[in-house]
């Protein structure tokens, strides 16, 4: 599988973490940042919830709390 970067956020991010917002959201920012979102919400409410690093450093990237 090839991937290319298409949209303007995308510009921020690797390859690699364009394929892992791909294939554990939709691939748009709106899903990432849903995604984002009930992560946060998640660790808010558990303590030992946590978010995948991958997840982490592509939210800080795109400056999305987590």
């Amino acid at each position: 599988m090839r991937i290319k970067r298409k949209a303007k956020w995308e510009s921020k991010l690797t390859l690699a973490e364009i394929k892992h917002l791909r294939e554990n959201t939709d691939g748009t920012l709106r899903g990432a940042k849903e995604t984002f979102k009930v992560q946060k919400q998640l660790r808010e409410r558990h303590d030992a919830m946590e978010p995948c690093w991958d997840c982490r450093f592509i939210a800080r990237k795109l400056n999305e709390p987590v």
